[in-house]
């Protein structure tokens, strides 16, 4: 009985401003407890104060999502300081209330406050159309806008040493008939332009993300494409991966593109895509330089015996032939006739010294002695000499200056 009579009493205390019907309308919020309150869409209570006159209001009910299932409200208001700009304002449309998102001003060039801008988020279909039927505009729904674009990263190297910073070249190409204008910017207030986004593999794992997506906006240019037109942009991956391992990454990229109306204002946003593509970046040990030591010059003997004459028969004044050795393998004439298709040990020296132009200084040396080459260079240089023998041993006619004993008497030792 007792029980009964004190929830009687609390019914009966209870304001009657709370739940009261109120009128459609955009209205000031306030903190004046026993004002009228109604119920906002997402459960809470809130207090109301004077109403705004719709006469002075311009509305904007737009879709903030390609699905046209959310939606943004900006309502623009003459501004009369301490009147129509307090903290909040309250939306009542069919007696459920939506409260200010966010507020601002707009300015005239000497700085004085001309408009306030109220915006609301709207969510669902049947409530943004109720609202946009309350101050008689159009419901503004996203569709496709047609657009034809192509787009790549390119890395700007085909590899890139530990310790470099890898980048690619962002490119958007219009490859459509009609101008296309998107928004750059908008969250490169960050550690990184979070605008772009990128995940990657390597040897079949994925690869940490070093970064972080978190972003606090920022500003935003519009970006007109005509048709064949294209877009450019440099990314340094190292914001998001640490390519601390040699190998090929294979990276998927992706630029997260808000289009607005190519010859209208930056807001609201027509439609929201991402322009993707996959490459790969490869990953390498530093080259080394060359050390002190290879520069140095340094003695190196090469056995030329088998492209220079032999030197057992020597022929003399009187002209008969001399030799060092008691026995000829074989006798005079084959042994001369062996050294016609060899080659001067002089035009060896030259044409070595052709090829390796400028790289005879001071300290260096290169000479014949029975069959021998020696040589005094640096190791880069004797590297290439040894190329250009292993050339002549190939083809041997390639060099000028082969030897003819018919026309050369003696060969030098």
């Amino acid at each position: 009985m007792n029980r009964t009579a004190v929830v009687a009493f609390l019914v009966l205390i209870a304001p009657a401003c709370f739940g009261q019907e109120v009128a459609d309308g955009l209205y000031h919020g306030s903190k004046d407890a026993n004002a009228p309150r109604v119920k906002t869409t997402d459960g809470r209570w809130v207090s109301l104060g004077q109403k705004c006159p719709l006469d002075t209001l311009v509305a904007d009910v737009y879709a903030i999502n390609n699905g046209n299932t959310r939606f943004g409200l900006t309502v623009r208001i003459p501004f009369r300081p301490g009147i129509d700009c307090p903290p909040w304002k309250v939306l009542v449309v069919g007696g459920i209330a939506d409260l200010t998102s966010s507020q601002g001003y707009s300015s005239s060039r000497d700085q004085k406050r001309e408009v306030c801008r109220h915006h609301f988020w709207i969510s669902g279909r049947d409530r943004a159309d109720r609202i946009a039927r309350h101050f008689g505009v159009m419901l503004r729904l996203r569709q496709h806008p047609g657009h034809r674009l192509t787009a790549s990263f390119v890395p700007l190297k085909t590899a890139f040493e530990t310790g470099s910073s890898p980048s690619a070249r962002f490119r958007l190409t219009n490859v459509g008939s009609e101008a296309v204008a998107f928004l750059v910017g908008g969250r490169s207030r960050a550690s990184r332009d979070n605008q772009y986004a990128f995940s990657a593999c390597y040897q079949g794992q994925q690869v940490t993300d070093i970064g972080s997506s978190d972003h606090f906006g920022g500003h935003a240019v519009k970006h007109v494409l005509a048709p064949g037109e294209c877009y450019e942009k440099v990314i340094d991956l190292t914001k998001w991966f640490s390519f601390a391992t040699t190998g090929r990454y294979d990276v998927f990229g992706s630029f997260y593109i808000e289009f607005v109306d190519p010859e209208g204002s930056l807001l609201p946003s027509t439609w929201e895509d991402h322009a993707t593509a996959a490459f790969s970046v490869e990953i390498r040990e530093p080259s080394r330089p060359p050390s002190a030591e290879a520069d140095e010059p340094v003695m190196r003997i090469y056995d030329i015996r088998d492209l220079t004459p032999r030197l057992s028969v020597f022929p003399t004044d009187s002209g008969d032939y001399f030799s060092f050795s008691s026995e000829l393998r074989l006798g005079v004439d084959e042994e001369m006739q062996a050294n016609r298709d060899k080659l001067d040990p002089a035009a060896i020296v030259a044409e070595i010294k052709r090829r390796t132009e400028g790289a005879w200084g001071e300290g260096t040396r290169i000479e014949t002695r029975y069959g021998k080459l020696i040589v005094v260079q640096s190791q880069q240089v004797h590297e290439r000499i040894a190329t250009i023998l292993a050339f002549i041993r190939t083809d041997p006619s390639a060099i000028r200056g082969t030897a003819d004993r018919a026309d050369n008497g003696a060969m030098e030792p």
